[in-house]
């Protein structure tokens, strides 16, 4: 038993009990994130507590709990509780946090044995496919957090030895643990060929990585397929449409990552090779195509989920890797400018109107900003495009469970999604002054969209056309060039002239957490002094 004071633990049964019972509030730690407005509000009531308070005390408790137990005392429900840390921090945007609970996780799985499978022959069926799980995850957020945080990988691979789960437990044909198992399986297979991803740097081994990555892709099953996904199992299982905008964005992402110094650097048209332009052309095509799955990804979690950091930091990093693009095109002939540039449009609009929600916001902003006007500048001495203009105010239907517009609308037209799940009870002050905000700017659910409080949801082979409709009724028509549209409003940029705006760079410290954050040498932006670093 742990004493009134915190004493030590005094039985041999006591630590299996009180691990279940420091995993026990983690859990409770993480559930307070991810309220309904309806729940969220009856606790407040109830408890005279703001829920982010209260999850932030869940969370204390359970380190406070954990630090008791003594060294040498691991055991399972140790690992889960490190894991459910690691992911309350990363949903609270404390990347660095998430990092290190991530590796404490990893070195107590590794002193279960769990990495080395052959060691554990006396254990059930049952305890097996549980390890398996651990280690799935384990294994994948360490391969993510390593490429989002550019450190190297926690898990030396080599030395590991363990089957994929089953997945059978649940007894139903849908796992919720599917979307990793499936990236857990291409990561063994991209480090038996590669290694680490910063080995991928010769452009036949970029291309070998990228035929892996498109592979991969092609094979997702139905409920996860790229170009016509299965909608049927959405309602009865509603982590699907999560777990789709994730894994589709992990896989652009993923495919992105050995590019991204590529994409930053100036070709020369007269001396590259065909395969250095196929790399730059390919790469562009990817950007795209995550930039068009993080929107639907932030429709889906905004404003049911309002721990949407990853998401918006995405959609942040993504921009800068446009803004690079741009930049580095030396002689015009960079392909789909005007798509990149619209997208930048887009984000910067869309985070200029979520940057009092959260304080990296306000610094995506300002980078973003600062970037879009050295695009301009760029482009305005180089403004030749070697392709056909878009047609900009084309509407499609998206491939995903998303009424989505074409990539290049502009950002007072973005309509809303249709695959959020319904609304629930009253909104709070700090809900209605947010969605508010990105109503005005356009950003926000379509009041003729909303749905009711029944469990409906809505995908394209409902074939609602009428809402479509609707949902574009009244809407302005967007200039032929976002870019030009947006030449006035620059001079009114919130942190000064456009001419201070556009040579000021950025200091590390200013940076602050972000500078751990993101990846922006990669990017030669030439916006981030970093010499006092």
């Amino acid at each position: 038993m742990i004493t009134g004071t915190g004493g030590p633990i005094e039985s041999q049964e006591t630590p299996l009990s009180y691990n279940g019972h420091v995993f026990f509030t983690v859990i409770c730690a993480c559930s307070a994130q991810y309220l309904s407005t309806e729940l969220q509000g009856k606790l407040e009531h109830e408890l005279g507590e703001k829920t982010q308070a209260l999850t932030e005390r869940y969370h204390r408790v359970s380190r406070e709990l954990y630090s008791i137990i003594p060294p040498g005392r691991s055991h399972l429900h140790s690992v889960q509780y490190l894991l459910h840390s690691c992911y309350w921090y990363k949903s609270e945007a404390r990347f660095m946090e998430c990092w290190y609970s991530l590796s404490a996780a990893i070195r107590e799985a590794q002193e279960i044995g769990i990495h080395q499978e052959a060691s554990m022959l006396d254990i059930s069926d049952f305890e097996r496919e549980m390890y398996r799980r651990v280690w799935c995850v384990l294994d994948t957020w360490d391969w993510q957090m390593s490429a989002l945080l550019s450190r190297p990988l926690m898990i030396d691979r080599t030395c590991c030895k363990v089957g994929l789960p089953e997945l059978t437990l649940e007894g139903t044909t849908l796992s919720p643990l599917l979307h990793l198992k499936l990236q857990s399986e291409l990561i063994r297979k991209l480090f038996n060929r590669f290694g680490p991803t910063r080995n991928v740097v010769e452009s036949v081994d970029i291309q070998e990585f990228q035929k892996m990555l498109e592979d991969w892709m092609m094979k997702f099953p139905p409920i996860f397929d790229l170009d016509n996904p299965d909608y049927s199992q959405d309602t009865l299982c509603p982590w699907i449409p999560l777990h789709r905008y994730y894994i589709h964005t992990m896989g652009y992402s993923m495919i992105l990552d050995p590019l991204r110094v590529r994409l930053a650097t100036s070709i020369d048209t007269k001396t590259a090779s065909k395969i250095e332009f196929q790399i730059r052309t390919d790469g562009i095509d990817y950007a795209l195509k995550l930039m068009d799955v993080l929107r639907g990804f932030f429709n889906h979690v905004w404003p049911r989920d309002a721990k949407f950091h990853f998401v918006i930091f995405s959609i942040f990093d993504t921009s800068a890797l446009y803004s690079s693009i741009l930049v580095h095109d030396e002689d015009g002939s960079v392909p789909k400018r005007q798509e990149m540039l619209d997208s930048l449009d887009m984000a910067v609009d869309m985070i200029k109107h979520l940057r009092t929600i959260a304080p990296n916001f306000q610094l995506y902003y300002k980078i973003l900003n600062r970037l879009r006007l050295k695009v301009q500048g760029k482009v305005s001495m180089n403004p030749k495009v070697t392709e056909p203009p878009r047609k900009c105010l084309k509407y499609t239907v998206s491939k995903s469970t998303s009424l989505l517009p074409d990539i290049c609308a502009a950002p007072s037209t973005i309509p809303t999604c249709y695959n959020q799940s319904p609304a629930v009870g009253s909104h709070n002050e700090e809900y209605t002054a947010s969605m508010a905000r990105l109503s005005n700017a356009g950003l926000g659910p379509d009041p003729l969209a909303q749905p009711n409080h029944g469990s409906q949801r809505y995908h394209p082979s409902h074939g609602t056309h009428s809402v479509h409709e609707a949902s574009i009724v009244g809407q302005p028509p967007m200039a032929q060039s976002s870019m030009s549209k947006n030449i006035q409003s620059l001079s009114n940029l919130d942190d000064g002239s456009v001419e201070q705006a556009m040579f000021a760079s950025i200091s590390e410290e200013e940076l602050g957490n972000l500078a751990e954050l993101w990846r922006w040498q990669d990017l030669d932006l030439g916006l981030i002094d970093h010499s006092n670093s």
